[in-house]
């Protein structure tokens, strides 16, 4: 049964009732009923505070559960329909005319709510449920075989070795890390935990490694184990320990005290090994002190846990985590073969049916070995193929108690040892269907959205509810399939008894569109099929109560005439998805879902927004994710006062070039991308004024336009992350200098800022806030046509790993104030700025790792590059007006080095050897040199893996006969476009040459050629298997300003590909 936990709906009474005091007359009746059914809600919110899972378990529980989570929902609905009321008609301090006041009360029957609960609360003394008594408090009796613990007490020892397959490496490093004298610290007894999900083996590993013949040498009759549990007790952990050692001592009578200082004289100077089974704790004090006490053992000794969280207690102990994976297929086909029938192998006539049941285990070890122990016991090919048809909780359920794999009651304990607030974020995703790829910000705000996050005082929503999932993920009933951890999966077995425990409040419709079972009791549901019409009408006419209608699928859906008149009838709903349907506008019906929360209008070709949206009071997420048609918002989007969230592409935010009026009273919304300022009232900067809590970026634009920019309180805007200030590009007068200098000091941002951008500024300097490191937490600073500034200095920023400087052309000095440690990508692109003369200062750059050039008027700044073993890649690129660079730099870390666009560039240097340093140096790529005539006369790096040369039209020498001969690590070489070029060198090429590629040099494609014998250059390169001589066919290609950001003359063919991997360094 889906968990009940009326904390939420006391917490909404109680915020509602003075909203019904305060003014509004004809709603005050409601108070009395509002403030007894409180009262009423308070007492069984205690009665279900004081029972156990298990007791909630029984049977006898169960109808009593189901009448209180009805009417809990009942009690929900009437709520939110009477806070809408309130402040939809917070202004008619009597009855409209006309409005009969007995009519109001049947619509908000709070009376009759009120008897529901109270029944319910009387009906749990028949049913012997915690009641409160003048007495004192009376418990449901527990049965006599139910765990008080919650958790295992004890395990077999030793396990079945026959049926342990798959863990040999992870046996194997745990074992290293107990033995290794590394992990031997004076501090505290070094911590290993095995984390894992239920049933992936975590005891079992952890049984190998404790029977291990080199660990039982080395801890001898000093290694014990414990099964730990739920209930964290640290006496009873202590007492079993010593008894472990010595069972004829008693220590059952003994305080904490006594037996903390009997476990000091225990444990000292033992090296030991003290293996904590099916830990569960939360609490760091707990873990604290037991880890005090051990530290009396000598040094080389271990704790080894096992645990489903992956958070580490913050301790100061060494603490290693060995994630256990799922097995392999092979694996689990292996060990449901030894499960089933032992040394033998499976009957061919099984294989097949037996294969799918294994595939439906999706590799957990639990689920397997059950599986192969119940259907070893019957060989009848039959029913395994009937298995195999049915989903492993299917396949349970289906047989009797005494005979059935019982792989869910072992996963329902985990379940139940979640915290209440847990409980209902687990059971609600059972709403999407099985292998869905979870995105965290979105089941945040459904989350939201469906009431199931309690406030916590000024924190965020979207900050409580993230903490939420995150402990979800810790205790492993998500998983993160991706690297970057920007989805996340379920497992299938975890997904079937979250629908077990949702029963009949949820509802998934599948592809085939015939098999679902609305009634009054269902609150949620999702639609898999792609013509939703029938069952969309049906769930109007047989679920009323519906709360959330969501389309997680990627079908183009069809509502056909579902989404009519009648789709007003759902006064309940919360969430609405419409995402990838056929609808072309808004539906009308809509406007009568008053307690609408959440609208995703995504992937529609919708082309604008009704005016009725802006009533929906209760909206708090508006998707409109790939609308490539909408181009504005609505006029009335200020009335949406509990807008949260408004998603829109990119895109959209770029065109933008005006908001609707008052977009400021929207002081929840936490993303606007885009905000252009305007002249006029509800257009001004000071819209922004009480926006607090916007979060990740903000693009300020018409900056020309702002007055009292202070008003904006950026610097209270603690959330934000990315922080863009635009003026348009204009003419400047002496005016407008003076006017931006004091908006931009105004606009002074939150200290916890990452990225700031600032383009067309005007000023000749930069406020001290940007000047004297006030952003400690800057890592990204982009400045571009600031074209008056003089000088620039960014204080000293810890933590700034990129700074973009473009079109400063009055710039002439690059101030050094302090240091840039992170420093790991500088990018100066600078048109036509003739004054600059200097880069960074070598000491502030220790950690620079990218450098691009572009644009300078010569090649003075490339012999200011500052010297450091850090740089990977170097881009030096348009620059003009330099027959020759200055002396190269010490770049003993250079491995990629771009020379592009320098059309007045003859010779690399006046020095015959002009890349002596650059002894990592593995791709070199010269294009567009139009003047260029030859590579240096000494020669080229020596570690060369890839040369490209393209369009370079006056290249005639490659450098020295033996400059190809010479390059043993050449792996690539790609010559184009380069018609003057008159051979290959006369030593030929490396013997490491692999590819080969020469295109639009006529004399040397000539010399390289096939035919007739071979050219005088054939031989030197007959022996390269992969060589495309001639051809100007363009086999695959490399975008590469997708490396050169913002180059607006790179291209892309086939033969940059190579550089990709020394770009990405």
């Amino acid at each position: 049964m889906e968990p009940v936990s009326l904390v939420i709906l006391i917490s909404s009474i109680a915020r509602l009732i003075p909203l019904l005091v305060k003014g509004i007359l004809w709603l005050r009746a409601f108070k009395d009923d509002l403030e007894k059914l409180l009262r009423t809600l308070r007492i069984i919110q205690d009665i279900l505070t004081n029972m156990d899972e298990e007791q909630l378990d029984l049977d006898v529980m169960q109808n009593w559960i189901k009448d209180l989570k009805d009417a809990a929902y009942d009690a929900e609905d009437l709520v939110d329909r009477l806070a809408t009321e309130a402040y939809l008609r917070q202004d008619q301090v009597s009855l409209p005319r006309g409005m009969d006041f007995r009519k109001i009360r049947s619509q908000f029957n709070t009376k009759k709510l009120n008897e529901r609960f109270d029944h319910i609360r009387k009906n749990a003394k028949f049913i012997r449920c915690v009641v409160p008594t003048e007495g004192g408090w009376t418990s449901i009796p527990v049965r006599p075989d139910m765990s008080t613990e919650g958790g295992r007490t004890s395990i077999s020892f030793p396990p079945d070795m026959s049926t342990i397959v798959g863990r040999e490496d992870d046996k194997e490093k745990i074992v290293d890390m107990l033995l290794d004298s590394n992990y031997d610290t004076e501090v505290g007894i070094p911590v290993i935990r095995i984390v894992g999900m239920t049933g992936m083996g975590k005891t079992t590993l952890a049984q190998l490694v404790y029977l291990d013949a080199r660990v039982v040498k080395r801890f001898k009759e000093n290694r014990i184990w414990v099964c730990v549990t739920v209930n964290f007790d640290l006496s009873r952990i202590l007492r079993d320990i010593m008894m472990r050692s010595n069972p004829n001592i008693n220590h059952t009578n003994s305080s904490l005290n006594q037996l903390c200082e009997d476990f000091q004289k225990f444990v000292r100077g033992k090296c030991f090994l003290l293996v904590l089974d099916d830990v569960w704790t939360d609490h760091d004090e707990e873990w604290k002190r037991l880890l005090d006490l051990l530290r009396e053992g000598a040094k080389q000794s271990r704790v080894l846990a096992t645990s489903q969280k992956t958070e580490v207690c913050h301790v100061q102990y060494m603490q290693i985590t060995h994630n256990l994976n799922f097995l392999s297929y092979d694996d689990c086909w292996s060990l449901f073969q030894r499960t089933a029938f032992g040394q033998d192998d499976c009957p061919s006539q099984l294989v097949e049916s037996g294969t799918r049941i294994v595939r439906k285990c999706q590799n957990l070890a639990l689920a397997v070995k059950a599986m192969g122990s119940f259907l070893g016991r019957n060989l009848d090919p039959k029913k395994w193929r009937r298995i195999s048809e049915l989903d492993i909780w299917e396949a349970e359920k289906g047989e009797p108690k005494s005979t059935s794999p019982s792989i869910f009651p072992a996963l329902k304990v985990s379940y139940n040892h979640l915290p209440s607030h847990l409980k209902p974020l687990f059971c609600y995703c059972s709403i999407f269907p099985k292998g869905y790829s979870f995105d965290k910000k979105e089941l945040v705000q459904l989350w939201i959205a469906e009431d199931l996050i309690q406030f916590q005082g000024q924190k965020r929503m979207e900050e409580i509810a993230g903490e939420y999932f995150n402990e979800l993920l810790t205790r492993s009933f998500f998983q993160s399939p991706d690297v970057d951890r920007k989805r996340y999966r379920m497992h299938d077995l975890f997904h079937n008894l979250a629908q077990s425990i949702s029963g009949p409040y949820s509802c998934l419709v599948k592809e085939d569109n015939t098999q679902y079972d609305f009634s009054e009791q269902t609150r949620h549901v999702s639609l898999m099929c792609r013509n939703v019409e029938k069952p969309v009408l049906d769930m109007i006419d047989k679920s009323k109560k519906v709360r959330t209608l969501l389309l997680p699928s990627n079908y183009l859906t069809d509502f056909g005439q579902a989404l009519d008149k009648r789709f007003g009838r759902m006064k309940y709903i919360r969430v609405l998805d419409l995402s990838s349907s056929t609808i072309l506008d808004v539906p009308n019906s809509i406007q009568e879902l008053k307690l609408l929360r959440y609208l995703n209008l995504s992937k529609t070709e919708i082309r604008s927004l009704p005016a009725f949206l802006c009533k929906l009071h209760n909206l708090q997420t508006l998707l409109l994710l790939g609308c490539v048609f909408l181009l504005k918002l609505p006029k009335n989007i200020a009335k949406l006062i509990n807008l949260r969230h408004l998603e829109l592409d990119e895109v959209f935010w770029y065109k933008t070039t005006k908001l609707p009026p008052n977009i400021g009273s929207l002081t929840s919304l936490q993303n606007l991308h885009a905000f252009p300022v305007w002249c006029g009232d509800g257009y001004g900067i000071k819209e922004l004024k009480g926006m607090a809590k916007l979060t990740g970026s903000l693009r300020i634009s018409n900056l020309e336009n702002a007055v009292n920019a202070g008003e904006a309180k950026l610097n209270e805007k603690e959330s934000l992350d990315k922080l863009v200030l635009e003026w348009s590009s204009r003419i400047a007068s002496a005016l407008d200098e003076a006017a931006e200098v004091k908006v931009l000091e105004d606009l002074r941002p939150h200290s916890d800022l990452k990225e700031l951008h600032i383009s067309n500024f005007w000023g000749t300097t930069f406020p001290l806030w940007m000047t004297d490191g006030q952003l400690q937490n800057l890592v990204t600073v982009s400045l571009k046509y600031c074209e008056r500034c003089k000088a620039l200095s960014l204080g000293a920023l810890p933590h700034l790993q990129k700074l973009n400087i473009k079109g400063m052309q009055e710039l002439e000095e690059l101030k050094q104030s302090g240091e840039y440690p992170s420093l790991a990508s500088l990018k100066i692109k600078i048109g036509g700025c003739k004054l600059l003369r200097a880069l960074p200062a070598p000491e502030s750059c220790q950690q620079l790792q990218h450098l691009l050039l572009d644009e300078c008027e010569d090649g003075t700044l490339v012999g200011t590059i500052p010297k450091t073993s850090s740089l990977n890649s170097l881009v030096i690129s348009n620059i003009s007006n330099a027959v020759s660079f200055p002396k190269w730099p010490h770049l003993p870390g250079l491995k990629a080095l771009h020379i592009l666009h320098c059309k007045d560039l003859v010779y690399f240097s006046q020095e015959a050897s002009p890349f002596p340093s650059l002894t990592s140096l593995k791709f070199l790529s010269i294009r567009w040199c139009s003047q260029l005539v030859t590579l240096p006369y000494k020669g080229l790096p020596k570690s060369l893996e890839c040369l490209t040369l393209g369009s370079c039209h006056n290249l005639q020498s490659l450098g020295p006969d033996d400059v190809l001969k010479s390059l043993t690590s050449l792996k690539d070489l790609y010559i184009k476009d380069c018609p003057k070029l008159p051979s290959l060198p006369k030593e030929g090429v490396s013997i490491s040459l692999q590819h080969l590629v020469i295109q639009g040099c006529p004399i040397l494609v000539e010399r390289c050629t096939e035919d007739d014998g071979g050219g005088p250059d054939w031989g030197k390169i007959k022996d390269i298997t992969d060589r495309e001589i001639g051809s100007t066919e363009v086999s695959s290609s490399l975008d590469l300003s997708n490396q050169i950001q913002d180059h607006p003359k790179a291209s892309s063919t086939r033969w940059h590909h190579p550089f990709v991997k020394y770009w990405k360094g």
